[in-house]
């Protein structure tokens, strides 16, 4: 009986094993939200599951960009330390130095790519783990997110408070914020550059054999 049984899991197994972390996660989703559901009045909702988006859209961009690098086969233990850097940097800017949000978020932009830029540089230039180069850049960022403020900086611009609030419309009353919005086509690009570039194969190459992909 356990022959009968293990055989077919082995089949599906080597025919699904580049889908099955996606399955497996897909899987533990229904399971958590259906136990949601049965223990929370009203967590059965669309709007549950959007708010979940609202609420952590910015992490779907970090994500993506932890994507590239773990398939490339590398690690960056900074992007915590350097998205909380980011927020500081921001409310900083707009709040404590009167910088209007329009040229606060690229000078942010740049200070997160140039810190990226120089870990990137660094493990190339001299061969260090990444796992090394990408510590030191957390303690870095945090080091420096204390520099800005040991205290949380409250954010009353009105145009930051005006994106907060905006409410993009879905059918059915549903609603999301532009962070969603924004991390959806952050997504949309990002497949694209992977799986129709040149430099999406160059990243799954580096991931599969650096010596390879040189060639």
């Amino acid at each position: 009986m356990s022959t009968l049984l293990t055989k077919p899991l082995h089949r599906f197994s080597a025919r699904h094993a580049a889908r099955l972390p996606l399955m497996v996660t897909a899987a533990l989703l229904v399971a958590m939200f259906s136990i949601g559901s049965v223990q929370y009045e009203g967590f059965f909702s669309a709007q549950v599951l959007l708010n979940v988006m609202i609420d952590n859209g910015f992490l779907l961009v970090v994500a993506i960009g932890m994507t590239f690098v773990v398939l490339t086969g590398g690690i960056d233990l900074s992007v915590g330390s350097v998205a909380a850097l980011s927020t500081m940097l921001t409310a900083w800017l707009v709040e404590q130095n009167g910088l209007p949000l329009a040229l606060a978020v690229p000078v942010v932009l740049l200070v997160g790519a140039g810190g990226g830029a120089l870990m990137g540089w660094v493990i190339h230039a001299f061969e260090i783990q990444p796992f090394i180069v990408t510590l030191a850049g957390m303690f870095l960022a945090r080091g420096l997110c204390y520099m800005i403020s040991t205290e949380s900086i409250s954010v009353t611009d009105p145009t930051t408070t005006r994106i907060a609030q905006t409410r993009v419309l879905l059918p059915g009353g549903l609603f999301v914020s532009p962070a969603v919005v924004i991390a959806l086509v952050v997504l949309v690009l990002a497949f694209v550059v992977l799986h129709h570039t040149r430099f999406g194969l160059t990243v799954y190459a580096l991931g599969g054999n650096e010596s390879s992909a040189r060639l």
